[in-house]
């Protein structure tokens, strides 16, 4: 499968209180929505999904937030083009910004897949460890990416988007500085609990000696997972896959 990582991606974390998520939704869908269709109309967008969590998969310590918004850029849209497009449009109603930034796809480990929702997501923040980026890069592009893009193309995954954080715009003084958000979308949350069985044959297709064990036992020394949760789709606020 060839698959285009040239686009610049925008990827926002915001939180909303518990009780105003419906007045979220529904603000945002007449004060917002509108605008970011009008951006891709124009072509300064390509997509922009909207997700919320429902379910964190791992306990962590950091500010709550619900919300990722992952944006697409447009062919050629590049940072400073963005935005200045996006200067006109409001921001997220009742919402607090946790982080904003920048993301490049990371080659051979972006995979959109053939369609454009699943029942459930996976997604990760993840901090590389100084002195381990290469590394990592490494596993991602000649091991991890080719064998979890082989689960879409089977139909095991939907989606497996992979980024790379380019540049921080915003963050909350309590937000680990992670370096990379991985997308996995799926048929169910019980389908990551078999994921290292289904993913091990395609890591061994690559090399037999590099099965799950062999690629991910050494992760704990090379990365933080800082976040990980179970999210939807907010299909309402959604443009494209």
């Amino acid at each position: 499968m060839v698959v285009d990582t040239s686009n610049l991606h925008h990827a926002v974390c915001f939180h909303v209180p518990d009780d105003r998520h419906a007045d979220y939704l529904d603000a945002s869908a007449r004060q917002t929505l509108p605008a970011w269709r009008a951006l891709a109309a124009d072509g300064i967008i390509e997509s922009r999904t909207v997700f919320e969590t429902f379910a964190n998969v791992q306990n962590d310590d950091l500010p709550a937030w619900q919300f990722l918004a992952l944006t697409r850029l447009g062919a050629r849209i590049d940072a400073a083009a963005f935005s200045a497009a996006i200067e006109s449009v409001q921001p997220e109603p009742l919402a607090s910004i946790r982080r904003a930034e920048f993301l490049k796809p990371t080659a051979n480990a972006y995979y959109p897949g053939p369609e454009s929702t699943a029942a459930v997501y996976s997604l990760e923040y993840i901090r590389v460890f100084n002195g381990h980026l290469d590394e990592y890069q490494y596993m991602m592009e000649a091991r991890t990416g080719p064998a979890v893009g082989a689960l879409v193309d089977d139909g095991y995954a939907h989606c497996f988007l992979t980024f790379d954080t380019v540049n921080v715009i915003e963050s909350n003084n309590s937000i680990p500085n992670w370096t990379a958000i991985h997308v996995l979308g799926l048929d169910s949350t019980t389908r990551w609990d078999t994921f290292p069985q289904a993913l091990d044959p395609h890591l061994r297709a690559i090399d037999p000696k590099f099965g799950f064990d062999e690629v991910f036992g050494p992760l704990p020394k090379i990365r933080a997972m800082e976040r990980q949760v179970y999210a939807h789709r907010v299909e309402p606020l959604s443009i494209g896959y």
